[in-house]
């Protein structure tokens, strides 16, 4: 199952990490708790049945007080000359 944690940013809830008996439908909020972020696969692994029990306080600390802009990816970085070229 695949859920949205901020606009625009998937994250992936493997079979296992979920009630299977559960339904739920496009667009229903549910509560996760991001497992692992691989930057090498550039994938988000996500739990709903480990839900970690934060206070709202310390949720509040990583708040994004201002709009979000569009995910871009990076471009490599400008390759040093090698001495004597």
């Amino acid at each position: 199952m695949l859920v949205e944690v901020i606009p625009g940013i998937l994250a992936m809830v493997p079979k296992g990490e979920f009630d299977a008996t559960a339904q739920f439908v496009a667009g229903q909020e549910v509560e996760v708790t991001l497992v692992s972020i691989n930057h090498a696969t550039r994938r988000i692994t996500a739990s709903i049945q480990h839900v970690a029990d934060v206070p709202l306080e310390e949720i509040e600390k990583y708040a994004v007080e201002e709009e979000i802009g569009e995910i871009q990816t990076a471009a490599p970085a400008p390759r040093e000359p090698l001495p004597g070229q």
